[in-house]
């Protein structure tokens, strides 16, 4: 595994195009050859063509991101991140790029169409990148003025960059989201500035592949509008970002292009990833033709979104889904749920919005009342702090 890896980068070495990143390559290349990377569980992180440090998660790195990059500014300088997956991991779990296909049967002649969302995209350099304090004396003004420094002098690393809306093919057997080259160029992401966080080898169904890989901020919107899927004005959490999704590695495509084919049409082999799935409530219902992605329970569900008593059969005919704006006469309901004959209910409160109520025997003298709000629940401070650095 070592070897293989080491082969990788190698490889990445070769194709680099920008210094820094080549740096940081070469430092995951000695450091296991010279046994500072190990076959381990841990990431590894390195900085400035040094290893700086070792995370058990992804989570664990990301979770105080920009604290984490001054602290490597103070100490090694200015640079970017680069960052080496664990080795030791099993089969099953290694990032995938494979395609799987859900239902769809407004769109395909053989009744077995496909999925598309539509995911917004934005490059945060100021998450995997820290400049040198006093650099925005040595450029010219037009290009000074498009940085942020801190009142301590730190340089906001984001530049002004583009948020852009790419469709991709719903899919949960795809590891992370993944755009072509042509994309990452539109996004402000220049493999001659602008240094990857990873390479990562990604099982496919044609065998593995290897991808350079970004760190950006990644959102499912609304097919329709385009807007974030949390109400501004209504959301659930409110101290937090005011969409949903985040931080996520995202990956090339290596042999995508955007030039029509002989047929005129242009191809598409975006992938979703798992972050749909994992940032929102989805629900599916037999012969219902869409699915609904929100960000909480009540967006997704109610008699006219999941209907109950479907079935779906090839040979029987579609129902079609109640028009949009049919679903606006209906609204979110309030939700119930009763489970083991009455004795855990857990309902949607009347006098609050976006909170519930579980309890737990009730009328009995074991009777458990457990209060769900987020307005409570979360750290106001902390969360604001988030949405901050988020925003």
């Amino acid at each position: 595994m070592v070897a293989d890896r080491i082969a990788v980068l190698e490889d990445a070495l070769r194709t680099s195009e920008f210094t820094p990143e080549a740096e940081n390559i070469q430092a995951a290349i000695d450091g296991y050859r010279n046994g500072d990377i190990r076959y381990s569980t841990q990431y590894t992180l390195i900085w400035n063509g040094q290893i700086v440090d070792r995370a058990d998660t992804y989570a664990d790195f990301t979770a105080d991101r920009s604290a984490r990059l001054d602290r490597y500014l103070e100490a090694y300088g200015a640079h970017w991140l680069w960052w080496e997956s664990p080795l030791e991991v099993h089969p099953n779990n290694a990032p995938r790029q494979s395609r799987c296909c859900t239902l769809d049967r407004n769109v395909a002649y053989h009744g077995l169409g496909q999925y598309y969302i539509q995911q917004v995209f934005w490059k945060r350099a100021d998450w995997v990148r820290r400049l040198p304090p006093g650099i925005l004396a040595t450029l010219p003004l037009d290009m000074a003025a498009n940085f942020l420094t801190s009142e301590d002098g730190r340089v906001y690393c984001q530049s002004e960059g583009p948020k852009l809306v790419y469709t991709s093919l719903l899919d949960s057997g795809a590891t992370f989201p993944s755009l072509c080259p042509a994309d990452f160029h539109d996004l402000g992401i220049d493999a001659n500035n602008y240094a990857a966080q990873t390479i990562e080898i990604l099982e496919t169904a044609n065998g593995t592949v290897q991808a350079r890989t970004y760190e950006m901020f990644v959102s499912p919107v609304q097919q329709s509008t385009l807007e974030s899927l949390v109400d501004e004005n209504d959301a659930v959490w409110p101290y937090h970002a005011k969409y949903l999704g985040g931080l996520c590695p995202v990956t090339t495509v290596g042999n995508e292009t955007t030039e029509p084919d002989p047929n005129g049409f242009i191809p598409n082999q975006r992938l979703s990833g798992l972050l749909p799935f994992l940032a929102c409530y989805v629900t599916s219902t037999p012969t219902r033709n869409c699915l609904f992605l929100g960000e909480d329970r009540n967006d997704v569900m109610g008699g006219h979104k999941t209907p109950g008593h479907r079935r779906w059969d090839i040979s029987m005919p579609s129902t079609q889904p109640l028009h949009y704006e049919t679903w606006r006469t209906y609204g979110h309901p309030k939700i119930r749920f009763s489970h083991r004959d009455g004795m855990i209910i857990n309902q949607d409160r009347d006098d609050v919005r976006h909170a519930s109520t579980t309890t737990a025997w009730p009328g009995y003298p074991m009777e458990t009342v457990i209060q769900h709000n987020p307005r409570v629940e979360c750290d106001e401070s902390e969360a604001r702090r988030q949405a901050e650095a988020f925003a």
